[in-house]
């Protein structure tokens, strides 16, 4: 029937249903990015604990343990003041250090485990600011975190400064990022900060105007439009034009403080190319790149030392590994530009991180250190970022895969840390760890000499002595002049404190301590034979005509000692050791007036040299000279400090002469 007028609808009656629920939000993960960073950085330091009970090793003697500086907090703040070419920063820390804890290697060793959290903390905000997600940052901070080649910048206490330095280069780039997306005043001047504690700890702090530069071009260039080539261009123009004011003056102040640290101080050892020519330097330089991208990848060939000769300089230009090298390293280069050109700008820019970081390392200007593990602890994140990018894409495709792979990459490198760290438990296992990898490494031998040496294992020392020998010198094969070779023997001097015995005073060193050995051994030949060897390099001679002169003495072969003595002194007018022992053979030979001579030449050289008074104070007595100079000449021996018995024959002496 029909409704009516004014009659209600018919309304069919419907089933009752649930009355409507307000929605859940999305259930949140019990761990967030920041949690799961905490838990890695915590990870990452606990991994080097044990190293809190290693000692002082190699360079930490001469910067931290020996050094006058460490040991107050006042002169370190003056060579904060008086020098940014002696890493104040790092010296600074040292000071304080001491100041908490005195000389006990574990405070220092603590207070490196204290600046890698802090770069931890620094690299996950940098990765993050960056752009990455969270999944490709935390993969990336993992890897860093446990990575094996820094092992030589958080055990190693004289590492420190890699760590401060990273640290500053990280934080003044992360305050950049901020500035780029406020363009607050102030995030500028943290820029500038940043900038000049990280070159105040290392000079690697170079490179922050050239990452800033690195990523403005990345970001234009991907915001460019057209073909690969004209938006490259276009992304070098954009650079140049809109960020010109703010990266231009800390381009230019990095570019003072490079001409400094290059032209003013002595950053060096080196003389002239590795390998003796500008291109045998490009072909080990490409050669030391792709070593670095291998430790990268398979940190299985690590040790503490490449020096001389522990790793495969190029001698020639058409050296084969070497053209490989720079071939693999010209096209991977190209790569990462074409990625940027492509609009892939994570994967640019952080690949090529890992190349303008090394930069200052990267041998352009040669330095004396061909290759350190601790170089790369400030690359090494642009390494791990391109892992983290990796294991995020392979995530998106197979999630299993991506997480075994990432496991397995993590407990790689964690097993490879765990093995490697204890050798830098003291010096002794750091170097045996280098010359069992690298027999012909100069300096480790060096080191292990000297330690057999220090105990009196002679025999033990002349081991590593001759292979010391076996190896040509680094001066001859890049046919170094004689002028060269002199300059080169006074490194120690233009160094400044920092004590490196570098190259030619190695050789000069071995020559002689291997040559006494086997004359104590009776072997006077093969002595004779080193002696003259040594001789032959320019420079120094007059040490090995002195050694030559003592030789034929010891035998009482005199005219030999006497010819070889006065070599010495026209070699050296200045060898005091020289002129004293040219006296003793004139006094054998009964030549007093010329014996007498040769003791006074000694002690005009070196008026401190007390065995030379003592010395022509006995000539005097034998001369029958006035009792009063006799005594005083004893007198002054005896302030001077004499030796015993020396010492006690010129007071019985003495005391005779005063004896009425």
């Amino acid at each position: 029937m029909a409704a009516g007028k004014g009659s209600k609808p018919d309304r069919r009656k419907r089933p009752d249903r649930p009355a409507p629920q307000p929605t859940a939000a999305p259930a949140r993960p019990a761990v967030g990015a920041g949690g799961w960073a905490a838990f890695i950085i915590l990870a990452g330091v606990l991994l080097y604990a044990p190293g809190l009970e290693y000692d002082f090793v190699f360079d930490d003697f001469a910067l931290v343990k020996n050094n006058p500086a460490v040991q107050s907090l006042a002169q370190a703040a003056r060579a904060t003041v008086q020098g940014v070419a002696y890493r104040p920063l790092r010296t600074l820390s040292y000071a304080l250090d001491h100041a908490l804890g005195g000389m006990d290697p574990f405070v220092f060793h603590l207070s490196n485990l204290v600046w890698f959290a802090l770069l931890l903390v620094a690299a996950w905000r940098v990765l993050r600011a960056a752009g990455l997600g969270d999944g490709a940052a935390l993969a990336a901070l993992g890897l860093f975190a446990v990575h094996p080649v820094h092992v030589d910048a958080v055990t190693y206490i004289s590492g420190r400064r890699d760590l401060l330095s990273a640290l500053f280069v990280l934080l003044a780039f992360w305050a950049y990022l901020q500035f780029r997306r406020t363009r607050r005043a102030w995030w500028w001047a943290a820029v500038l900060a940043g900038f000049l504690l990280a070159f105040m700890a290392k000079e690697l702090g170079i490179v922050v105007p050239a990452l800033i530069f690195l990523y403005e071009w990345v970001e234009e260039t991907a915001a460019a439009e057209g073909g690969p080539w004209r938006r490259m261009g276009a992304g070098v123009r954009r650079t140049l034009r809109r960020g010109w004011w703010y990266w231009l003056p800390i381009a230019a102040l990095g570019a003072g403080l490079a001409f400094y640290k290059v032209f003013l101080t002595a950053p060096s050892a080196k003389l002239g190319w590795w390998g003796g020519s500008f291109a045998t330097n490009l072909l080990t330089v490409a050669k030391v790149l792709v070593y670095d991208l291998w430790l990268m990848v398979l940190p299985v060939t690590l040790r503490a030392d490449y020096s001389y000769d522990g790793f495969p300089i190029a001698y020639t230009w058409a050296d084969p590994l070497g053209l490989a090298a720079a071939v693999f390293v010209a096209a991977l280069l190209a790569a990462l530009v074409w990625l940027a050109a492509t609009g892939r700008r994570q994967a640019a820019f952080w690949g090529l991180w890992f190349f303008v970081a090394i930069l200052p390392m990267s041998h352009l200007v040669p330095h004396h250190e061909l290759l350190a593990e601790h170089y790369l602890l400030l690359p090494s994140l642009g390494a791990c970022a391109l892992g983290g990018l990796g294991l995020a894409w392979l995530h998106g495709r197979n999630r299993r895969l991506a997480w075994a792979a990432g496991a397995g990459a993590a407990a790689f490198l964690m097993v490879v840390l765990l093995v490697h760290n204890p050798v830098y438990r003291d010096n002794v296992s750091l170097f045996a760890d280098t010359a069992a990898k690298a027999p012909r490494c100069v300096r480790a031998n060096r080191v292990l000499a000297e330690h057999h040496l220090d105990r009196g294992e002679n025999d033990r020392a002349a081991t590593y002595l001759e292979r010391i020998l076996a190896v040509p010198p680094l001066f001859e094969r890049e046919q170094l002049s004689a002028a060269e070779r002199r300059r080169l023997a006074q490194v120690q001097k233009r160094r400044r404190g920092e004590y490196v015995q570098r190259d030619l005073a190695m050789y000069l060193t071995t020559y002689r301590q291997l040559g006494h050995i086997y004359e104590t051994r009776g072997e006077y030949q093969k002595a004779i034979d080193l002696f003259l060897g040594g001789s032959r390099f320019g420079a120094l001679a007059d040490m090995f005509y002195n050694d030559l002169g003592n030789l034929y003495a010891r035998t009482g072969r005199w005219d030999d000692a006497a010819r070889w003595y006065r070599r010495a002194v026209a070699d050296d007018p200045q060898n005091h050791m020289a002129w004293s022992n040219l006296a003793a053979v004139h006094a054998e030979q009964g030549r007093l007036d010329e014996c007498r001579r040769c003791l006074e030449e000694a002690i005009r050289i070196r008026p401190d040299f007390a065995q030379a008074w003592y010395n022509l104070a006995m000539l005097l007595a034998r001369q029958d000279a006035p009792a009063d100079r006799i005594a005083g000449h004893l007198t002054r021996a005896l302030e001077l400090g004499l030796p015993a018995p020396d010492r006690e024959n010129a007071a019985a002496l003495l005391n005779r002469l005063r004896t009425p």
